[in-house]
């Protein structure tokens, strides 16, 4: 692969451990989300047009990221008149722009990453992003997915994941590993008790929250929760 123009020298690298937002390139975007990282005091990275969102909100991003091939000329130069650090790749690359924003991250030692703009247009690239979550979590980086109505996050053995919002809500769960085992749901509409799932398995789609909140656990595999409020789409 082709090198970036530039390389992001320490100030444009989060402290170690300080969790991280990216703002992908794609239609759904989590403004609140944005907006409660911004005040917490996350580090802002955005991919190509992911600087668009930036811009409609009138923030600078910690770091541009991308080979900006999708950034409109007009955000690109408002982003740059207010000094925005930017880290140019070449359209021809081996990953993608949020797979090279993930490995900066993880390279400079950054905590829990959420991407919002990673879910919904283009079904390849969604794949390629729910692909990421497992890729990275194997790496050391956590990695979640939010655009506002959907969300995806990966469970390890150990873990209770906890799961609230209103009755009705849809969760799907599939295995990211060939088997999942020890599964076990409390809270849902369909419980499972030590159950396991199979890769390409469908018996996890379609779950629904009946309590207030739920609890995912497991004791083997990675395992992909999608948390869907399909009453707010």
């Amino acid at each position: 692969m082709p090198d970036p123009v530039g390389r992001p020298g320490p100030a444009l690298r989060p402290p170690h451990g300080r969790p991280a937002v990216v703002i992908a390139g794609g239609p759904r975007v989590s403004l609140e989300l944005v907006r409660k990282s911004l005040a917490a005091g996350d580090f802002l990275l955005c991919t190509d047009s992911g600087g668009t969102v930036a811009v409609r909100l009138g923030v600078l991003p910690d770091l541009l990221l991308g080979d900006f091939d999708s950034l409109p000329p007009g955000d690109a130069r408002w982003l740059e008149e207010r000094g925005c650090p930017r880290w140019q790749f070449p359209v021809e690359k081996d990953k993608t722009d949020l797979e090279l924003a993930l490995d900066h991250l993880l390279a400079a030692g950054a905590g829990d990453v959420t991407v919002t703009g990673a879910l919904g247009g283009r079904f390849d690239h969604s794949l390629a992003n729910l692909n990421l979550l497992s890729r990275f979590e194997a790496r050391g980086l956590r990695v979640g997915l939010d655009d506002g109505s959907e969300r995806a996050f990966l469970v390890r053995p150990g873990e209770v994941a906890r799961i609230e919002g209103r009755p009705g809500l849809t969760v799907s769960l599939f295995s990211a590993t060939p088997r999942c085992r020890g599964i076990t749901l409390t809270g849902f509409k369909y419980p499972l008790s030590a159950a396991t799932l199979a890769h390409g398995s469908t018996l996890g789609v379609s779950n629904q929250l009946v309590a207030p909140a739920g609890t995912v656990t497991l004791t083997a595999g990675r395992l992909i929760v999608v948390v869907a409020d399909l009453a707010g789409t």
